[in-house]
């Protein structure tokens, strides 16, 4: 078993595992939350199993997969929502300066990985992502000018931050393909990546209790 198709295993486990707790705690307190964040490790995984069976029939990384594509998006699409659950209506028309840093770190990664030999069609992935970014540094920039307190709140929206910072990682670094061994920072990016997935459940669970 390669480095990466093991990681890639351990990744979809923790998704599922994510999913089917999701699951049990929205059945428990019928929050939104859990409805949503049920969606997104499901969509999450459903794009996962896809690419993992492409590795084990093909035994190499897929350079593009439509139903992994579309559920990968559909996965930020639900993680937006859940944030957007969090926000309250002044906290969304909240303004700083700090946001601009959402379309200049997700165009400058953008514009590296198409030049690198990237597909087109992670467009939509990167615009998805510069909106999470740009909400969640909006929320916390908010928070901040407020200053309140919810630490279980801000937990979440740096949670959220990491997420796509450990997805720009994997882009850049799948296009400055060193080894198939740890040497590669892309596996090491990939671990973050599940780490912060496997972190979302109870960090979202802490937040919705607070």
């Amino acid at each position: 078993m390669t480095l990466e198709l093991f990681l890639d295993i351990l990744q979809l486990l923790v998704t599922l595992a994510g999913c089917g707790c999701s699951v049990l705690l929205y059945c428990k307190s019928r929050r939104q939350h859990y409805f949503l964040l049920t969606c997104f490790y499901g969509c999450f995984s459903l794009g996962l199993f896809y690419w993992t069976i492409y590795l084990l029939l093909f035994d190499k990384t897929p350079q593009l997969l439509y139903v992994t594509e579309i559920a990968w998006l559909s996965a930020l699409i639900f993680l937006g929502m859940l944030q957007y659950t969090f926000s309250s209506q002044e906290e969304r028309t909240f303004w700083c300066p700090a946001m601009w840093l959402a379309p200049v770190t997700g165009v400058a990664t953008m514009v590296v990985y198409w030049l690198c030999g990237g597909v087109l069609f992670t467009m939509l992935r990167f615009s998805l992502s510069v909106m999470l970014v740009w909400k969640n540094i909006q929320s916390l920039c908010y928070l901040a000018a407020q200053k309140q307190p919810a630490p279980q709140l801000r937990t979440f929206y740096i949670a959220v931050l990491t997420f796509v910072a450990a997805e720009y990682a994997l882009w850049l670094s799948s296009v400055f393909w060193v080894s198939d061994t740890w040497n590669n920072p892309y596996f090491w990016f990939d671990f973050l990546l599940t780490a912060v997935l496997a972190a979302l459940l109870p960090i979202t669970k802490r937040a919705v209790e607070q």
